[in-house]
């Protein structure tokens, strides 16, 4: 009874646990998308960019771009999420970094997706308008090296409606930016933590695979809506995001879960076994004494 009242309580508490946990770090990872997004709406109204988006293709403003620079350099270095980003000027057909100016085909030679030609690049990314559009999480090689990256990506202006805008404001934030603000959950539980946007595509993976992914949620025994539910051997405890429809998941190992309850499994035994093992002996004593003294009344 008590290995059994234990392991109800421990699964509750780790659910309880678990939903708190993880709804702390999408508040986080919300809020931080969120001054990406500001980030780019300062852009939008800031007036030197303002000023090199509606200049024409024949004049060129040195001045107004190294101005321009030097007004979006401080914005990075207060969000980690901002250390990356460019901007896209299309009349001059020109990329402004903090600290560089590079023309599109430069600056793919330093920075560029494994497996996105320069072409495909240019169409997706710097010719394509834009409305706060996330490129899901992707293989992005930076000088040399290489990590994972999601893309946050805007029109400038925010009005842009045409095929093509003036120009396109790009963050690429490394996942391990994204993988810190979850780390409580891996490093505790020693589990798994899956983002996907609401396509289904991922946007953060820690401790898992794709292919496990894919397998959990397309398997009939699992139900996507459920909060809290038992897969294979974990505890798979999921929650969506309203703002954006992202979905939240993160997976704490059974073994895990139950160590308390069979802490208290092993106690409770071993407690039971003394007590029967001295009530045993204890029994025999009184048999003994109860044995003797029906010897010696029998002798008298």
């Amino acid at each position: 009874m008590s290995y059994l009242t234990s392991i109800s309580v421990t699964q509750s508490i780790s659910i309880e646990n678990g939903v708190t946990q993880l709804q702390k770090s999408q508040e986080i990872l919300e809020r931080r998308m969120a001054e990406v997004e500001g980030f780019t709406r300062q852009l939008a109204v800031n007036q030197e960019l303002n000023v090199l988006m509606n200049e024409s293709e024949n004049e060129t403003n040195v001045y107004g771009i190294w101005k321009t620079m030097r007004n979006v350099l401080t914005f990075g270095q207060t969000n980690d999420f901002l250390q990356n980003y460019y901007i896209y000027l299309a009349n001059y057909n020109l990329i402004l970094t903090p600290g560089s100016t590079y023309r599109p085909e430069h600056y793919y030679s330093n920075f560029n997706y494994k497996g996105l030609s320069l072409q495909d690049w240019r169409k997706e990314v710097l010719e394509t308008t834009h409305r706060s559009e996330i490129k899901p999480l992707s293989d992005f090689v930076s000088r040399g090296m290489q990590t994972s990256v999601i893309t946050y990506m805007q029109s400038l202006p925010l009005d842009s409606f045409n095929d093509s805008s003036p120009a396109v404001a790009v963050v690429i934030i490394d996942e391990k930016n994204i993988s810190s603000l979850l780390s409580g959950l891996t490093e505790r539980y020693g589990g798994w933590v899956h983002i996907s946007d609401a396509k289904g595509n991922t946007i953060v993976l820690q401790g898992s695979d794709e292919q496990k992914m894919a397998k959990m949620l397309d398997d009939p025994a699992f139900d996507k809506n459920k909060v809290s539910q038992f897969y294979k051997d974990d505890l798979v405890v999921t929650t969506r995001s309203d703002s954006n429809g992202w979905v939240y998941q993160t997976g704490i190992p059974q073994d895990i879960l139950m160590e308390n309850a069979n802490k208290i499994k092993r106690i409770s035994i071993q407690i039971t076994g003394g007590t029967l093992i001295i009530g045993l002996i204890a029994g025999l004593i009184l048999a003994y004494r109860n044995s003797g003294q029906s010897i010696v009344c029998s002798a008298s």
